[in-house]
Parts: C-alpha cells; structure tokens; sequence
C-alpha cells in the first residue's frame, strides 16, 4: 500500500507544470451578484448559486481546468450543459465577450425532471479553463431574472 501512495506522489510531482497551475486556478474567480430577491446557497459541485424564490429561478457559475478544458469548444460545452433536458428547443444563439474572451450565450427551452424550463447558459474558455453561467427558471419567469443574470456574468473577472 506504501508503494502506491509513493507512485501517486510521484506522479503528482510529475504532471506538467501547466496542468498543476491550472488545477488551482479552478473556482478562482470573481462575478458580479444577481441584487435584490436572490439569495447565495451552497452551490453543490459549482462554485457559486443563487436562487429567488419568488421566480423560482436560480444561477449558478462554474469552472474547470486543465488541458482537457482548454481544448473543448464553447459550443461542445454549452451543449453539454443541457444534456438532460428532454424537448429541447434552440431559442438563441449569440456570440459575446466575457472577460476579453469569446464567449457563446445561447436560451433553450425544455423540460427537466418532466418540468418545463426555459435556460439560459453562458460559456467561455481563458487560460486553461472553462467558465460557465447558468440562469433556469420556468419559461414564464424567465424575463423577470434576465439583468440578474447578466449582472453576474458582467462581473466575471479571473484572480491571479
């Protein structure tokens, strides 16, 4: 058993540089806050979550690097993201920048857990690492949290 605890040091020490860095930089970064009516939770494996009762809405961001990360395509990942809803319908697709980088923000519409929700989804790749944003509310609320949304995504900034 000593030995594999040594091979796994090992290993450790031996992983590219590069890769090592970028495993810290997971959950280092800043965003803006959604305001009024949103209240931060435990975000699960996120980093950060929101949700407002009254919408019965939430947000959360993520981030995770790595090489893996950094060779993905933002339109893989953002497809990704939505892979257990059931009906989906493409609503938008726009191309923006966040953080001085491309970043894609697309708007499904579809049923999770046989609820109807409509979600909209924000996703970036920078140094090493994917970032996604994430807002899901009934298909009816979803303009009411829209600007809290995009308040958090204005706010991404990396931490060095």
């Amino acid at each position: 058993m000593r030995w594999a605890v040594g091979f796994l040091l090992l290993l450790g020490a031996c992983a590219p540089s590069a890769w090592r860095l970028a495993r810290k930089m997971e959950g280092k970064y800043t965003t803006g806050v959604p305001g009024q009516g949103w209240l931060a939770v435990a975000p699960g494996g996120a980093d950060r979550a929101w949700v407002n009762d009254r919408l019965k809405a939430s947000i959360y961001t993520d981030s995770n690097c790595g090489p893996r990360y950094s060779e993905t395509r933002i339109e893989d990942l953002a497809t990704e993201l939505v892979s257990g809803f059931r009906d989906l319908q493409d609503l938008s697709e726009e191309y923006r920048t966040v953080g001085d980088r491309e970043a894609i923000l697309r708007i499904h519409q579809g049923r999770l857990d046989g609820v109807q929700m409509k979600v909209g989804l924000v996703v970036l790749n920078k140094n090493a690492c994917n970032y996604d944003f994430a807002y899901i509310s009934p298909p009816e609320n979803f303009d009411g949290g829209w600007s809290a949304f995009e308040q958090v995504v204005g706010g991404f900034a990396e931490m060095r």
